[in-house]
């Protein structure tokens, strides 16, 4: 197998292109991803390939042999310049592979312990579930206005707290009038989730809180989770699926932890 054929391209493939299949490959065969005895020796045979093929003159001897010209296999004189550009390039070929293999290292140990964490991503997901559709505890304010704020309602009571809620709050108080609401507060988080008046048949949403945006973001916390906990397998997009519930979970406990009511 030539050196084209281990890197699974052509003779006439540009140096970006033996580039790009060098990293696939590595991606595939690095002993952090892959620990079979196969793959080790694959890997060798790569990384011997790219160095002799991302560096011109010897991918141009390399082409010659191929060809069958073993007797014009001299290298040619060179000056002082020529030889130490040549010795950078294959110094900075070798330093840009050390590198690649390193980050991948790098890679696989931090999706590894992401791929812990995503357990405890996971259980979060659930408490925050169970804190959307449960609301058990209930406390009445006496309301001192109720006005219209950016197409929503908002509701402030005689202790000087204010609630933002769904805008047909409004509406079935300019019905019903009344002198109180009902506050019902999650089961886990003791946040407020729902507001209603107090002779009311009618439960709305408040705002700004934990569940502002319903149960949706929750549920892609604990998806993408789920995706990272049933693969040990490392790959990039894999990596992508972990970081994401760690963003979606700092904005949730920040929205769990500000207080709704000011």
């Amino acid at each position: 197998m030539s050196h084209y054929e281990t890197l699974g391209i052509t003779s006439a493939a540009t140096s970006a292109q033996i580039k790009s299949a060098y990293r696939g490959l590595v991606k595939i065969y690095h002993p952090d991803l892959n620990p079979s005895a196969e793959a080790h020796g694959r890997m060798q045979a790569i990384n011997e390939a790219y160095e002799v093929l991302s560096d011109f003159y010897s991918r141009q001897m390399y082409d010659m042999m191929l060809a069958g010209h073993v007797f014009n296999l001299e290298p040619p004189q060179e000056t002082e310049a020529q030889r130490f550009r040549r010795e950078y390039k294959q110094r900075k070929v070798r330093e840009e592979r050390i590198q690649m293999e390193n980050l991948i290292k790098l890679k696989v140990r931090f999706y590894r312990g992401l791929r812990t964490a995503s357990y405890v991503f996971f259980a979060l997901g659930v408490l925050f579930t169970l804190d959307y559709y449960f609301h058990p505890f209930q406390k009445a304010y006496s309301i001192r206005s109720m006005e219209s704020s950016y197409y929503q309602t908002e509701v402030t009571t005689t202790g000087g707290i204010k609630w933002l809620a769904d805008w047909e709050l409004l509406a079935e108080y300019n019905q019903r009038a009344g002198d109180q609401v009902q506050v019902h507060f999650s089961l886990v988080f003791r946040i407020p989730a729902r507001i209603q008046l107090v002779d009311g048949t009618n439960e709305y949403r408040v705002s700004r809180t934990l569940h502002s945006f319903r149960n949706i973001i929750t549920l892609i916390i604990i998806s993408f989770s789920a995706v990272v906990m049933r693969n040990r397998e490392f790959t990039d997009f894999r990596l992508t699926c972990a970081l994401v519930p760690i963003l979606l979970l700092i904005f949730q406990l920040l929205m769990a932890f500000s207080p709704a009511g000011h």
